[in-house]
Order: C-alpha cells, then structure tokens, then sequence
C-alpha cells in the first residue's frame, strides 16, 4: 500500500506480563511474525497482551493469528487479552465477523504501556528477528 507505515512487532516483559507490541500493517507479510511473537510471549509469561492500537490496517491473516493465539492461550493455560485498534476501520473487520464477543478484547493499556515515563526496556535476545524485551526500571509503582 502507498504510504504504508512499516510494520513493527515486538516483546516487551514485564514481570509475568507480556506484551506484544504492534504497529503498521498487520497483513501476508507480517502475520508469519506475529505468530512467532505469540509463540514467544506465551513461553514468557501467563499474561500475554497482543497490543493492536498502533495498526494502521489488518487482513484476513492477521485475524487468523489472533485466533491462532488465544487457542494457544487456552492450550497453555494463559490468559490472553487484547487491546483494540484505535480506528474504526480496522476494528470493523472484527465486528462484521463477529470476533468482538469471540476475541478477549479489553479495553484499557498494557502494563508496560501504563508505566511512567522513566520505564527502560533492554532487549533480553532475539528470536527470528523480533526483539524480546525486558522492563529494567521496576521501582516506579504499578497502577
């Protein structure tokens, strides 16, 4: 697409909570990554937030990886939330396919989104080039 935003997808830990970070355009492309992230936050933590407020855009195979998580979720036992794009274009997919009551959708920030300012992340490792990273600012205190 012309104007495209590039696609980033990441991990950040916080304590048991862990966060996947999206932004771009979660298409063909990008859903391979989103899988893996996923594979990657559910090894990490029993929270596992799949952040989709920063997508500009999301096909078919990215709601498909969505629903590959929270079966994956399930399987292992974790919870699963997800935070909702901020246009309505991009939500609107979910609720023509009536994934709004399917998918845990809630409504408010991740942890390691809700942190003050100071919060530093240093990446932990690299797997298959989504960097895993790791809240090192722990003092402030949780809302």
């Amino acid at each position: 697409m012309d104007g495209a935003r590039i696609t980033r997808i990441t991990v950040v830990m916080d304590g048991d909570e862990v966060c996947i970070r999206c932004s771009g355009e979660i298409d063909l492309v990008a859903a391979p990554r989103l899988r893996t992230a996923v594979d990657v936050a559910l090894e990490l933590g029993t929270l596992c937030w799949i952040d989709l407020r920063n997508i500009d855009f999301i096909d078919s195979s990215g709601i498909h990886q969505l629903l590959y998580a929270q079966r994956q979720a399930v399987i292992r036992n974790a919870c699963l939330l997800i935070a909702p794009a901020r246009t309505t274009a991009v939500m609107r997919p979910f609720e023509l396919l009536g994934l709004m009551e399917r998918l845990p959708f809630a409504f408010r920030a991740p942890r390691p989104q809700r942190r003050g300012r100071f919060t530093r992340h240093r990446i932990s490792r690299h797997v298959d080039g989504i960097p895993v990273l790791v809240t090192t600012d722990a003092h402030q205190s949780r809302p």
